[in-house]
């Protein structure tokens, strides 16, 4: 109840202070900054304002469903980590017994968790873009986030083959650069906390999972505790196996390549003008994909 009052709260106050006010009034307030919905106004466009204000609200009500629906998600997942970090820690039945579903869940549920976290720091990347943008004389998006990339590819091979200049590096209007954007500070809340959600759920992940292994370890040749969690009897090399477990291998699966899917936007959010950090993460993204996906179709024809 709280987080959705906190919700409602923030987006109603950033819609009128961003955009509500000033195209009700039909006129900027000198000491706010430009918003997308706010520049009409700016162009002297006084007769799309109502088009743009009723816009605006639909917009905002979406955006704070969304805002809702991640952070919730979030907290549940930190909870339902804290619940998996207690029952580890419990010595009578209803402690978790280390076998390959427990495994299996926990990595599935990390999984979930990472990709919920991995969207949102792509949307604060987006709203950090809109914001810097917006003070430019860019008139396409697109065009001023790889504009690096057309000064240092496109734009030499253009010039050169098509006689076309396709490189160009873009300005800030005067009367807007020295304006802040609240947006930018939202992304880097935004990203904040979802990077501490990762590291937090991460981290009490990895103790329950060492719980559950030591106790395992420390019980499994107890034929009755076996009996009373339903476990066979296990051989010698197969408990040195469970014993060289490892929470990057068994849970994370592929730590590499879910560190350089967050570091990438995180870099391109500090360094926008540099697009082809995007494009390179998007690139990176497929292509691990594709890989994950043959990979899992070579196993299971190697074992049908």
């Amino acid at each position: 109840a709280l987080l959705l009052v906190a919700v409602v709260f923030y987006d109603t106050s950033d819609w009128w202070m961003s955009s509500g006010r000033a195209l009700l009034h039909g006129e900027l307030d000198p000491s706010r900054p430009i918003d997308w919905s706010t520049g009409i106004l700016y162009k002297k466009q006084l007769e799309d304002r109502w088009l743009i204000f009723g816009f605006s609200i639909l917009a905002y009500i979406y955006h704070g469903i969304v805002l809702f629906s991640y952070l919730l998600g979030l907290s549940y997942s930190l909870t339902f980590a804290f619940f998996l970090h207690q029952i580890s820690t419990r010595s009578d039945k209803f402690r978790i017994v280390f076998k390959p579903e427990f495994l299996e869940g926990l990595s599935g549920f990390y999984r979930n968790v990472y990709w919920a976290i991995l969207l949102g720091v792509y949307e604060a990347f987006l709203v950090r873009l809109q914001a810097v943008y917006l003070p430019t004389n860019a008139t396409d998006i697109t065009a001023f986030l790889i504009q690096d990339w057309a000064l240092a590819v496109a734009g030499p091979v253009a010039n050169k083959l098509l006689k076309l200049d396709l490189g160009k590096s873009f300005g800030l209007i005067p009367e807007l650069a020295d304006k802040i954007d609240n947006s930018s500070w939202a992304a880097l809340a935004l990203t904040g906390f979802s990077l501490l959600c990762l590291i937090g759920v991460t981290y009490i992940l990895y103790i329950a999972f060492f719980n559950a292994k030591d106790y395992f370890l420390a019980k499994v040749n107890d034929e009755p505790w076996r009996r009373s969690v339903n476990l066979p009897d296990f051989s010698k090399a197969e408990i040195d196996k469970v014993q060289k477990m490892r929470f990057t291998e068994t849970v994370l699966t592929n730590p590499i390549n879910l560190s350089l899917l967050i570091l990438f936007p995180l870099i391109g959010m500090a360094f926008l003008g540099i697009g082809v950090l995007l494009v390179a993460a998007v690139l990176y993204a497929i292509v691990q994909v594709f890989l994950t996906r043959i990979r899992r179709l070579s196993q299971s024809l190697a074992n049908p």
